[in-house]
Formats: C-alpha cells, sequence, structure tokens
C-alpha cells in the first residue's frame, strides 16, 4: 500500500472525507481558533500585516551578476517579469507576496505551486492557503506533500519537487515549520476573552454610568415615568430635566476597570512578542515614550523584523526559483535613505560627494538614481573630487566709535 492509499485508509476509518478530517484535526490541535477568528483581534492583524506589507511593498527585481562583479537589472527575463510584475493571470507582485508572507507570518509557513511550459520554464506561481496542503512523513528525511484545490487533488509531490515553493517562518526541521498561531494560541485566546467579557459588559447598557437618587418617597408609577424619561433623552442625546429633587450621580472608573484595561494593553505586548514585531509600529505606545524612544523603536524593527523577512525570501527565491548559485539573483527596491529625515538625507549626500574634503565614495548619478532619476552621464557618472570645508566667515573687526571720534 502507497503513502497516499495509507493516508486516505486512516483518516477515513470514520466515514469522513479525508480532508475534511485533516482540518478538524488541525483545527483540534489549535482548540478552534481558525485564522479569521484570530485575525479578529486587532494586534494580531497589525501585526501579520505589517509583517505582509515589509515584503509586498518594496518592489522586487532580478539582477544579473557578470563577470566583473557588476550587476545590471535582467528586465528581459521571464523571470523578472514574474517576480516583478505578474506571477500568475490573478495577481500581482505584491499580491502574491502579501499572501505569502501573511501564511508564514500566521501559520509559520507559506506554499507556493509552480507551474512550467513545455520546455521546463517556469510559467507560473500560485500561491496554496495554509489549510489546503498537508504533508505526510515517510521516514525522518522522507515525506510527501498533498494540495487539496476545487478541482479535486494535487499530488503527492516530494519535498524537494521543483513544483513547490516553500516559505518557512521558524524552521523546526527540514518540512516543519513552527505555527504561530498555535504557539500564541493562549496570548491570543486571552485577548478574545477580554474583547468579549468587554462586549457582554457593555452590550445594551449593562453597566450603569451612573444612579438616580432623591430623598422624596416616589411612588411606582412616578419611578418608572422618571426611568423612561431619564433613558430616552440618553438614547437621543438630550438634556436631561429631573424633577421631584431627583440627582444624578455619575459612577467613576474603579480600579478593577483601571486593571482591565491594563491587561489589555499586556495582551497586546505579549502577542507582538509572539510574532516578532516591536509594539510601537502596530500602534501602541506607552505614555514614556518620546519621539526620540519610537525612533530608535522603528530603527530596530528595520534590522530586525525587516531584515528577517526580506532575507527569507531573496534566499529561498535565489535557490529555489532562480538559478542558485548561478548570476542571477533577487534584491528588494528598499531604500532607507529615503525614510530618514531630509536633514539626514543632506548630511549623507554631502559626506558621499566628498564634501567636508573627504574621500567621495558615490558619484552623482548613483545619488540621482537613488532617488529615481535617470543618470546625466558624462561627470556626473565619475566620482567627484573631494571638496574642502569653507571657511567659517568670521565677525568684522570693531572699528572706533563714529559718535566718539567726533570732536565735541
Amino acid at each position: 500500500m502507497g503513502l497516499r492509499e495509507a493516508w486516505r485508509e486512516f483518516w477515513s476509518k470514520d466515514g469522513k472525507d479525508p480532508v475534511d478530517a485533516v482540518n478538524e484535526a488541525i483545527d483540534a490541535g489549535g482548540r478552534g481558533l481558525s485564522e479569521y477568528a484570530a485575525l479578529q483581534v486587532s494586534t494580531v492583524l497589525a501585526c501579520v500585516t505589517h509583517i505582509a506589507d515589509l515584503c509586498a511593498v518594496p518592489e522586487l527585481r532580478v539582477f544579473e551578476r557578470d563577470t566583473d562583479g557588476t550587476k545590471k537589472e535582467k528586465t528581459d527575463s521571464k523571470l523578472h517579469r514574474i517576480l516583478h510584475r505578474r506571477p500568475n493571470e490573478l495577481q500581482t507582485s505584491y499580491d502574491f507576496r502579501w499572501s505569502l508572507s501573511a501564511h508564514a507570518a500566521l501559520r509559520g509557513a507559506g506554499l507556493a505551486y509552480k507551474t512550467f511550459d513545455g520546455e521546463g520554464n517556469l510559467l507560473e506561481m500560485w500561491p496554496i492557503p495554509p489549510g489546503n496542503w498537508h504533508v505526510m512523513r515517510d521516514g525522518e528525511f522522507e515525506g510527501q506533500l498533498f494540495i487539496t484545490t476545487l478541482d479535486g487533488e494535487l499530488g503527492p509531490f516530494d519535498l524537494d519537487s521543483e513544483h513547490l515553493f516553500y516559505l518557512p517562518n521558524r524552521m523546526w526541521e527540514r518540512f516543519d515549520a513552527m505555527d504561530a498561531l498555535k504557539l500564541a494560541m493562549r496570548s491570543i485566546g486571552l485577548a478574545q476573552e477580554m474583547e468579549e467579557t468587554e462586549r457582554r459588559l457593555y452590550e445594551k447598557g449593562v453597566r450603569p454610568s451612573g444612579i438616580l437618587t432623591t430623598e422624596g418617597k416616589v411612588s411606582p408609577e412616578s419611578l418608572q415615568s422618571i426611568k423612561e424619561a431619564f433613558s430616552k433623552s440618553k438614547s437621543s442625546q438630550s438634556i436631561s430635566v429631573l424633577d421631584q429633587g431627583f440627582k444624578f450621580i455619575p459612577i467613576k472608573q474603579s480600579a478593577s476597570d483601571a486593571q482591565m484595561i491594563e491587561n489589555r494593553r499586556m495582551q497586546i505586548e505579549e502577542i507582538c512578542r509572539a510574532f516578532g514585531v516591536y509594539p510601537n509600529v502596530v500602534g501602541h505606545s506607552d505614555k514614556t515614550a518620546t519621539y526620540a524612544s519610537a525612533e530608535a523603536f522603528f530603527a530596530a524593527d528595520e534590522a530586525k523584523t525587516k531584515r528577517k523577512w526580506q532575507t527569507l525570501w531573496l534566499q529561498r527565491l535565489d535557490e529555489f526559483v532562480l538559478d542558485g548559485a548561478g548570476p542571477l539573483f533577487c534584491q528588494f527596491d528598499s531604500n532607507p535613505l529615503t525614510l530618514a529625515p531630509m536633514k539626514d538625507q543632506a548630511a549623507f549626500v554631502k559626506t558621499a560627494l566628498g564634501h567636508g574634503n573627504g574621500q567621495a565614495f558615490l558619484t552623482p548619478d548613483e545619488i540621482r538614481e537613488k532617488y529615481g532619476y535617470d543618470p546625466l552621464g558624462g561627470v556626473a557618472a565619475e566620482l567627484p573630487t573631494p571638496v574642502a570645508p569653507s571657511e567659517e566667515p568670521t565677525e568684522p573687526e570693531e572699528g572706533p566709535d563714529d559718535d566718539s571720534s567726533q570732536a565735541d
């Protein structure tokens, strides 16, 4: 009996469809915490969106390295069009990279199915949702992968099949990625429970905003009339007028209310910690945050989160889509220079062009390229001569006071 038949027989013992049985097993392992349920927690949605944006917003380009070490964009290559513009007939490069990055961030790995033309050239790449593919192991280093589609089932594929593009987040072993949704299940579940508790608490005004009090005795009919009139004025946002000596005393926030807010803030940090995202970049900051500290957090996110995910993409594409160790390679068009304040950009450009009697290391055309301008050629393509710092203007010497020099 082959692996595929054994897989079907195992999951069909109770009369269930194999694919449904596998999905139920996955849900049971995650205690029913599905992708969409987790994404309804705003912090999870913000973390996944941030990671996916880091990989999808910068343009992805294919270059070729010449023998002299210089690089040239390979715009005439079909691989460049697939990765830079349109991986398949329904998605742009942004859509494709966003989907696969979101899959990897939330469920541990993203998978794409590659199709080829009759000559063996890459034709398209299609993202496969995490719940639509499963790995069946056959030994420590061997196994097969099955893909479920609307048209049926594809596979089995060997794990090193050229038809598969695998994008893992945190790798535990060869084809076993660590599922962030399951690992952060408790933190996400607690955030869900807190939101549900507050929803029930404030639903239909369960928690009163204040109380009505009076020293006189009120009949049940008058009391009901006062309650209805006051409730109607609150719902219509009109001015409340109380008679018979009634007074409205608002209920202030209690210590338990403040603690619930603090617990919800803590869950934001817990979820961000699980996804490897700094809380500041998803709109969470404490009262002690300053511009300098926020800037440092964004710089740390740039160095750690962005670099990690973009490196993951580039290495996977170079090895499993392009020609591996060949002359072709990918790069993200992500220029950190243009993200810096204008004052810092101006200082960098001056230093790069040799101002301050330093050695120039960029030509004017290279500077223009970084800002998206066409090259000028000629002298602009050469390293400029170092420019000596201009002398500081000196204050004019004070001459004799004209009034004092005049005779009485």
